[in-house]
């Protein structure tokens, strides 16, 4: 008897491997797109045609930046076309090799440090301290993940190059818009309340007349404004707006990644892995957005300070994706509602001491005597909480590769997973 040929396996479009590709395409577009309306306003000013006034120390640095974003998205282009194309990507697994170019990676860092301390007693132009600008924000960054993602199962490859990608081209600049939002309602607000207010009616007359304001006219205001630093008031509208409210906009959307992958039905350690890499890439680029604007010794302290920032991002992202893979497993939303309550006081605490050692180190007056004690401890305290930062997320890549399954085999990993990648 003659058995009938087999039916035609019918190939299905990965839809979600469609929009990462479109995503990657458009953020790699606008990148290099940005990198010559950069390049075309830079010659202009120097031929004297253009309005617009740039700092051409900065536009190499602004030019390795982009460079940066662009080279992000272009393994996630490869990849998505080879899914499309019924290509599964290799998992993606940390192991001991990676720790070798760790022990290469870190001396370079100590060296960049070094040189880009002395950039300007060197004089070094803007085209050698911008990728070092970068260097010592990346490879500690790139250090701190490979701890969290060690010899924990994600996924494929494609799925790590997805997370990166709607990070950098998404939830960052929703996070920028939504701040800006919040601020600017936080300025109006305090504007209106101050023009309100009868006694400041004589200093801010200057902006009613229209005329033209100057370093002499402003100084009465100055005067005028500044007993409102000894309000109490003050404080706590600061520190309801950068301790609290941005937080809560940072935690909410830094792990936007995972919260696309809820239908994938994620493993606990895929959870916690896809946050930790929407966290670090939400801190790199936070932290280059810093670090181009200080110099000499303050360009080491905010290096090393970033640290800290880049390690927050990335341990709460990875808690807030834990919470969220393992509530879908029981539909327990009490563990992530805690855990989004958890991390954001947090990123708060941290906003709060890093504001005050700012402030310590500017020699600013702080009228409030909590407040001038708090900020005397900042350093200690923001010390402490790195380092308890660090250790508990090496006891939860301990714990979670301790009940995780072996990894499966690289080839088959994307195939069996069904995700991104």
């Amino acid at each position: 008897m003659n058995l009938p040929p087999p039916l035609p396996v019918k190939k299905q479009l990965h839809h979600a491997s469609v929009w990462q590709l479109v995503l990657s395409i458009v953020g790699l577009t606008l990148s290099l797109l940005s990198g010559l309306a950069l390049l075309l306003i830079a010659h202009l000013e120097k031929s004297g045609s253009s309005s617009v006034s740039l700092n051409q120390q900065q536009i190499p640095f602004f030019l390795w930046t982009l460079g940066l974003m662009s080279l992000l998205a272009i393994p996630s282009i490869v990849y998505a076309v080879r899914r499309i194309s019924g290509k599964y990507s290799p998992a993606l697994f940390i192991d001991k090799k990676y720790w070798l170019t760790a022990a290469v990676a870190l001396p370079c860092w100590a060296v960049v440090l070094y040189v880009g301390s002395n950039a300007t007693k060197w004089n070094l132009p803007a085209g050698i301290t911008s990728p070092l600008d970068i260097l010592v924000i990346v490879i500690p960054i790139l250090f701190l993940l490979m701890v969290g993602l060690y010899r924990l199962t994600f996924g494929g490859e494609q799925r790590a190059w997805a997370m990166i990608n709607i990070t950098s081209f998404v939830t960052m600049q929703l996070i920028l818009l939504l701040e800006v939002i919040l601020f600017v309602i936080a300025i109006l607000v305090g504007a209106v309340w101050l023009f309100r207010q009868p006694q400041y009616a004589p200093y801010l007359s200057i902006f009613k007349n229209g005329g033209t304001i100057t370093e002499q006219s402003l100084q009465p205001l100055i005067n005028g404004i500044t007993p409102l630093l000894s309000k109490p008031g003050l404080y706590a509208a600061i520190i309801l707006l950068v301790c609290l409210l941005a937080p809560m906009l940072e935690e909410l959307f830094k792990p936007l990644g995972v919260w696309l992958m809820a239908s994938k039905k994620m493993t606990p350690s895929q959870g916690f892995t896809a946050g930790l890499i929407c966290g670090a890439t939400f801190g790199l680029l936070e932290s280059l957005s810093t670090i181009y604007m200080v110099s000499g010794n303050n360009w080491v302290f905010t290096a090393v300070a970033r640290i800290g920032t880049g390690l927050l991002h990335t341990f709460t992202a990875g808690l807030s994706g834990w919470a969220l893979a393992r509530t879908l497993q029981d539909n327990k939303y009490i563990r992530i509602s805690l855990m989004y309550i958890g991390v954001v006081l947090l990123h708060g605490c941290w906003n709060l001491f890093a504001i005050l050692m700012a402030v310590n180190k500017m020699i600013l007056p702080i009228n409030s005597p909590l407040l001038d004690k708090l900020s005397n401890a900042s350093s200690w305290v923001l010390v402490g909480l790195a380092v308890a930062m660090l250790v508990i997320l090496v006891l939860v890549n301990t714990f979670l590769r301790r009940r995780s399954n072996p990894p499966v085999l690289p080839e088959l990993s994307d195939k069996l997973s069904d995700s991104l990648g």
